[in-house]
């Protein structure tokens, strides 16, 4: 993925949600890797809490509940927050 479109997408991101992958297989594996630091990140999965890398919020539900939760709960807050 090195130098592809999704690199670029990824790193000039405002905020990154993954969203149900075990961040084994590529290309998901690097997505949380390629945020810029400052960039909130979300990991939305039933096992995030044993797969977000420090630094990335884990939301351990199925995609399902933990999406629309996380959108409403941003929409309450007027953006991005953890």
């Amino acid at each position: 993925m090195a130098g592809s479109a999704e690199d670029h997408v990824v790193a000039g991101a405002d905020a990154l949600l993954v969203v149900g992958t075990s961040l084994a297989v590529m290309p998901a594996a690097l997505l949380l890797d390629q945020a810029p630091f400052e960039a909130p990140c979300w990991l939305v999965d039933p096992h995030a809490r044993d797969l977000a890398p420090p630094g990335v919020s884990p939301i351990a539900e199925p995609a399902s509940r933990g999406v629309p939760d996380l959108v409403a709960r941003w929409r309450e807050q007027g953006g991005f927050a953890d």
